[in-house]
């Protein structure tokens, strides 16, 4: 998403919902910091020195109405008013920074100090490794 689009949308009035979810920086780089780097964060949350936009003021700016939902229990009445509105809403969502996501790529760290990844076939969480073996057979016939 960019800005001009949310000013297309004000203009056109189109009925689009934004649903922002804010996990208060890139999760999947604080991720890779924490797992990989001892947790020396850098430029991966406010905390490490990045910044963000406000989006009260952004939907400001572009004359949207603006809403944030902080917990669940207010979740389902906002999304709610959100999608009964009419033309644009744009709602923020607040999710937990260090909220895991899947399916992920994974990497470990070899002895010689060399990063090794799965491969995109084989995203984590994990399948049983003799499923995984039989799915990876299958889609190989059916490739030849």
């Amino acid at each position: 998403m960019n800005l001009q689009e949310l000013e297309t949308v004000r203009r056109l009035s189109l009925p689009i919902k934004f649903f922002v979810l804010n996990n208060q920086g890139y999760a999947s780089i604080r991720a890779t910091q924490r797992n990989y780097f001892d947790g020396r964060y850098v430029g991966s949350s406010t905390e490490s020195g990045l910044t963000l936009p406000d989006w009260s003021r952004v939907a400001h700016a572009f004359d949207l109405p603006y809403q944030r939902i902080n917990a669940h229990s207010h979740a389902k009445d906002k999304i709610r008013q959100a999608l009964e509105s009419e033309g644009p809403f744009l709602t923020e969502v607040m999710v937990d920074p260090d909220q895991a996501t899947a399916p992920r790529v994974v990497s470990r760290r070899l002895p010689d100090g060399t990063m090794e990844t799965t491969p995109m076939e084989d995203l984590w969480p994990f399948l049983d490794r003799e499923e995984w073996e039989r799915t990876a057979r299958k889609a190989d016939a059916q490739q030849e």
